[in-house]
């Protein structure tokens, strides 16, 4: 009688508070790395407003309250994956946490992003409202990451147990996580120097490198600019295309291995990917497919690919 009693109360409550059930699944440190369209260090700047209004009605149809969804700016310092198809730069940007405090009907899955002036590590998951705008979301209260300090040049320190700001230091949840990320993430230092010749004529470049899988990809555009050619995004057909020295127009698409050339089908070892709002591509696979010999040497922090234009490059 007494368990009934018990029961029939906590019913009560939930009626009086408006408050709806529900509850997160847990996700393991890798499916939370895969998941996420992004990944991103920021700092909490601020709590702009409600979002996703939607009424709420009971049993018997009358409307009894309503939902509502928190935006929130926040300001990035780094972006550690972007698998969208949107260029997402540092500094401002927007982002939505479920529930707000101003809506009247409040669902248990509801939470807040965090202190005005935190810094954090957000694994987000790209949405798409009723009117099919863009917004993102973190990935369940996981996806949140409150650190004590934001190492803009240095990802390795930032991604410390030590940095945690709320996790104990035993949590081993996000030392799987953050070994996940470096496994997928891993990129070319800031302090690196990537220099490219051209028949022995060194030149420096200030190039965005990835690594993937022990590959390093370049972004195009930038490859473009260092060997003089024009690189073109085409983002309905996920197509990029590229005009050769020689006149050539050389095609990919994202995340084939099938490029063409004047037409033509030809086979390439790594498909192109796209992240940080850019296509990449490995620099010896474009200096191939534009018809030159490539040879890469590491010294120290310097990254050199010697280039021979004996065929096409000129």
């Amino acid at each position: 009688m007494l368990k009934k009693r018990r029961g029939i109360i906590l019913i009560c409550l939930i009626i009086m508070t408006n408050t709806i059930l529900g509850c997160y699944i847990y996700v393991e440190p890798e499916m939370l790395v895969k998941r996420s369209d992004m990944i991103v260090l920021a700092q909490i700047v601020e709590e702009t407003g409600m979002t996703h209004k939607s009424e709420t009605f009971d049993r018997r149809g009358t409307e009894s309250g309503f939902t509502a969804d928190t935006q929130w700016k926040i300001k990035v310092y780094d972006i550690l994956k972007n698998r969208t198809d949107r260029e997402i730069i540092k500094g401002e940007m927007t982002i939505v946490t479920p529930g707000a405090r101003e809506a009247t009907t409040h669902i248990s899955t509801d939470y807040r992003l965090g202190e005005i002036g935190t810094y954090t590590l957000l694994f987000l998951t790209e949405c798409m409202n009723g009117d099919k705008e863009i917004y993102y979301m973190p990935i369940t209260p996981q996806g949140i990451v409150t650190l004590k300090e934001v190492y803009p040049n240095d990802i390795t320190k930032t991604l410390q147990i030590n940095n945690l700001k709320d996790k104990p230091e035993k949590d081993t949840y996000y030392v799987k996580c953050f070994k996940e990320i470096e496994k997928w993430i891993t990129r070319i230092e800031n302090n690196d120097s990537v220099y490219i010749l051209e028949d022995s004529v060194r030149g420096k470049y200030d190039l965005e490198g990835l690594i993937r899988k022990n590959h390093t990809y370049f972004s195009l555009k930038d490859l473009g600019e260092v060997l003089g050619v024009k690189v073109e995004w085409i983002e309905k057909k996920r197509l990029i295309e590229i005009n050769g020295l020689d006149k050539k127009t050389i095609s990919l698409v994202l995340g084939s291995t099938t490029a063409k050339i004047d037409g033509t089908e030809v086979t390439i070892e790594l498909a192109p990917i796209f992240e940080n709002g850019k296509a990449y591509l490995p620099v010896r696979i474009l200096v191939q497919l534009l018809g030159g010999d490539i040879s890469y040497i590491k010294q120290n922090n310097d990254h050199i690919y010697k280039i021979s234009s004996t065929n096409k490059l000129e």
